[in-house]
């Protein structure tokens, strides 16, 4: 299994572009929500899926 974070705001475009590179018609993609968490991480996750770094790394994982 493969573990990405991001926010709700950006899971649209990382479920396409996951979608857009993977071999099955039906891949397992599941969005599970966070009730709670270290403010500092969630800040940490928040900001980093903010930045053209993390897109740029998505990118370059994903092979797009």
């Amino acid at each position: 299994p493969l573990l990405i974070k991001t926010t709700d705001a950006r899971y649209a475009q990382l479920e396409a572009a996951i979608r857009s590179v993977h071999p099955y018609e039906t891949p397992e993609i599941v969005a599970i929500s966070v009730a709670a968490g270290l403010p500092g991480y969630l800040a940490w996750v928040a900001a980093e899926t903010q930045t053209e770094l993390a897109i740029a790394v998505s990118k370059r994982f994903l092979h797009l």
